[in-house]
């Protein structure tokens, strides 16, 4: 049995991939650039800000980012959870898991979205885009989210959406679990993720808690 759960956050946790994509949307609308959505999904996402305004020759970084942040204040101010979430966090807690939060979003959009869906008690930690200088897939977010909980990596799984979520697990000595629906299509090739060799990839949150509540995820030092 693990004694620690870290989970990501945006396309996890939440459906929130769709937040970024409006967001850079808003923000290449308010400069006058024309843009496909699935230009943004394929130049955009998992870039950082400075990367996106040089590849697009924007004049001002800062004003992008501004434009970005102003939409994405506005979806993180009324989130959902993905169905079964809840539960799997109720139950971790009703079994001593400790749980974590490793995320590459702003604290500030992150904090106020667990508050409205009312699930920050859950959370021993929470590390955020914020809190370090290195971003998944470095190890970085993930060991520092083991050391606020004094927690065992080879006791540990990594629960996210996408590859650098697995690459950072990996790296930082976890177990990894990749969630991936039919909603992540748009965004993530399924071949491309799986390529990433998560120890397990799983569609919905009820058979994740299913395998949690009978001991079927095993640890990374044991067969599978």
């Amino acid at each position: 049995m693990f004694r620690t759960v870290l989970f990501d956050f945006d396309g996890t946790l939440v459906p929130s991939l769709d937040f970024w994509l409006d967001g850079f949307k808003y923000a290449f609308g308010k400069l006058g650039v024309g843009i496909t959505e699935e230009e943004i999904i394929e130049r955009c996402f998992y870039r950082k800000d400075v990367e996106i305004a040089e590849a697009f020759n924007l004049p001002c970084v800062t004003t992008f980012w501004q434009h970005t942040e102003e939409s994405l204040a506005r979806s993180y101010a009324t989130p959902t959870l993905f169905p079964g979430v809840r539960e799997v966090l109720d139950h971790c807690k009703d079994s001593n898991i400790t749980v974590g939060l490793v995320t590459s979003s702003e604290r500030s959009f992150v904090q106020c979205a667990l508050k409205t869906m009312d699930i920050s008690h859950h959370f021993a930690t929470v590390v955020t885009a914020n809190d370090v200088k290195n971003f998944k897939p470095h190890p970085e977010p993930v060991l520092q989210a083991l050391g606020h909980l004094n927690a065992n990596a080879a006791e540990t799984l990594f629960v996210g959406d996408y590859v650098v979520d697995v690459q950072s697990g990996k790296a930082a000595g976890t177990f990894t679990g990749l969630f991936f629906t039919e909603r992540h299509q748009r965004f993530h090739q399924y071949e491309h993720v799986a390529a990433s060799d998560p120890d397990f990839i799983f569609s919905d949150y009820a058979h994740f808690l299913d395998k949690l509540k009978s001991g079927e995820l095993v640890s990374p030092k044991e067969p599978a």
